[in-house]
């Protein structure tokens, strides 16, 4: 993914999600830490004012400090406070679908890493990390700033732990072979049956008392069949871990 996709795709994520919330909005929803999901981290990192994320920029006093649950992927790298020793294994052995051609090492990217970066609203208020596995990225967003109404339809917070998955049409109802190509009519070469191309998902995980997105995009032919696949989002979901963010002490 080059580093233009990659912008407009965070780009396009925070609009959807409401990141870019009134200026003059100032009230932050509690973050639900006493949630169960969130006790191991608690335990770990709270008695010492929480984890940084890792490779944020800036001096200790410069940088930013979240006030909200940093996620993490388990099998990226990062290694969440309170975890066993070792590393986790691959995700391609935990998540149904998970491409083969996805990097096992990929680059994340969290943004603010410092205030200038933090767009008028509170500083440690809100993050969006970019996971970079090559042949597809995972963009995950959260905010602890109330959203714009207009953007949510007024809909109430659903129960901790809830998933939804949404896609967003603009290559939705395209027919794909078996190997996640684009082909014309409704059969793929030799006449095997072709699915449908449901476009670009965007999943909703709602843990303590907020909710968390993320955008999936399958940038490669090998990799569309996860994007398409309701039962690996949802095992992606399973794989999100607190890494970072301070705890009320």
């Amino acid at each position: 993914m080059t580093p233009s996709a990659a912008i407009i795709l965070l780009t396009c994520v925070a609009s959807c999600f409401g990141l870019r919330a009134s200026l003059a909005q100032e009230r932050l929803r509690d973050p639900g830490w006493d949630d169960p999901f969130f006790a191991n981290y608690r335990n770990a990192a709270g008695a010492t004012g929480g984890a940084a994320v890792a490779g944020a920029a800036g001096s200790a006093a410069g940088a930013v400090v979240f006030t909200l649950p940093v996620l993490g992927i388990l099998g990226t790298g990062e290694t969440p406070p309170g975890a066993g020793a070792g590393a986790a294994a691959p995700l391609s052995g935990r998540v149904p679908d998970w491409p083969a051609c996805a990097s096992s090492d990929p680059t994340i990217t969290t943004v603010p890493q410092t205030p200038a970066e933090s767009a008028g609203l509170p500083v440690g208020s809100w993050y969006t990390r970019t996971f970079d596995f090559g042949c597809v990225a995972i963009v995950l967003e959260a905010s602890r700033n109330e959203p714009d109404p207009a953007a949510t339809g007024g809909a109430p917070l659903r129960e901790s732990g809830s998933v939804t998955i949404d896609y967003h049409d603009e290559n939705a109802g395209s027919a794909m072979d078996a190997e996640g190509r684009t082909v014309a009519g409704a059969s793929a070469a030799g006449g095997a049956a072709a699915v449908e191309d449901k476009g670009t998902p965007i999943v909703t995980v709602t843990l303590g008392s907020l909710t968390y997105g993320l955008s999936v995009d399958c940038v490669a032919p090998e990799s569309k069949r996860f994007c398409n696949s309701e039962a690996g989002l949802r095992g992606l979901t399973s794989q999100l871990v607190p890494v970072a963010g301070r705890p009320p002490r």
